[in-house]
């Protein structure tokens, strides 16, 4: 059983798919495909988890990019 707040890092699952139909060489583009877009979601998910900032550290530049992040 897998923690909600866990992602699964596994992969695509293609154990309930057939891909042997398909024509020479699409196979390995199809699972190639697949897994990019894991990937992308995957990192999409985790873009959204708030990190730690050390004000005090911030140059004025990327602090005046946090607050504004922060008062959106």
């Amino acid at each position: 059983m897998t923690d909600q707040m866990t992602p699964d890092t596994s992969g695509p699952d293609f154990d309930d798919v057939n891909l042997d139909d398909l024509p020479p060489g699409v196979e390995e583009k199809t699972r190639e495909f697949a897994k990019q877009a894991y990937v992308n979601d995957l990192a999409a998910a985790l873009g959204q988890v708030p990190r730690p900032i050390n004000w005090r550290n911030l140059p004025p530049a990327d602090l005046e990019h946090e607050l504004l992040e922060l008062n959106a």
